[in-house]
């Protein structure tokens, strides 16, 4: 399935690709604070339209180790500290699986839906 932010790079020059970026990572910066990983935004953005997420999805999607996906998503959940500061509002949440509770399904909250569409809407 092709999400917002799959769509959007397929419209845009390397030029604006290139603006797109930089202005994600300006409006991250001032959410999530200045050291913010790139890591985190490409969970958030690969999240974007899909509902709920095993946490194994969102390993393999994202590239990262399972302890480095699972690392970057408890802190988006707000369970870790994010740049040496407290998240006050969660982006997602992480609940266990109805068949399986060994495995943990993904959930943006409202807040996190919101954030990643003030990300995506650099470009509109």
């Amino acid at each position: 399935m092709t999400t917002e932010a799959d769509k959007t790079t397929e419209v845009l020059t390397e030029s604006q690709y290139r603006q797109y970026l930089i202005r994600t990572l300006e409006i991250a910066e001032a959410e999530l604070g200045s050291d913010i990983p790139v890591s985190t935004l490409l969970i958030m953005l690969k999240l974007n339209g899909k509902g709920a997420t095993p946490m194994t999805q969102v390993t393999k999607s994202s590239g990262l180790s399972p302890a480095g996906a699972s690392r970057t998503v408890s802190t988006l959940a707000g369970f870790a500290k994010a740049n040496r500061r407290e998240i006050k509002k969660p982006y997602v949440t992480m609940v266990d699986d109805e068949v399986d509770r060994r495995y943990k399904m993904i959930h943006f909250t409202d807040y996190g839906r919101q954030f990643v569409d003030r990300m995506l809407s650099v470009v509109y």
